[in-house]
């Protein structure tokens, strides 16, 4: 009778072994991130075509109408995702350093 345990103990351990392998190898399934950034909701021609936009607008009145029609766009782009802008996950504005075009027009501080 013991042989017979014995031989069906050894039968199991492989089995138990196969089973746990496949669970090891089974990858988990990645959580959706929290924020996206809106360049990431844009293809390369859509981001060539903002930029030309961009460019061709003639005031900083214009050109801040047209970041806020392209901002509510990807706010829309992003809910349907499942997900928010980061600038809106924190409720505050981008934070981060000036671009270099945008800290040439500020004056250095004085002494």
């Amino acid at each position: 009778m013991r042989r017979r345990l014995w031989r069906a103990g050894i039968g199991i351990v492989p089995l138990c072994l196969a089973l746990q392998a496949t669970a090891d190898q089974a990858a988990p399934t990645p959580a959706p991130p929290s924020c996206v950034q809106e360049r990431d909701l844009l293809t390369p021609a859509e981001v060539a075509e903002h930029r030309a936009k961009m460019a061709s607008l003639q005031t900083d009145a214009e050109r801040a109408a047209f970041r806020r029609e392209n901002h509510e766009e990807m706010r829309r782009r992003a809910a349907a995702r499942g997900t928010v802008l980061c600038d809106e996950r924190s409720g505050g504005p981008k934070t981060g350093t000036a671009s270099p075009s945008r800290a040439s027009d500020n004056p250095p501080p004085s002494k």
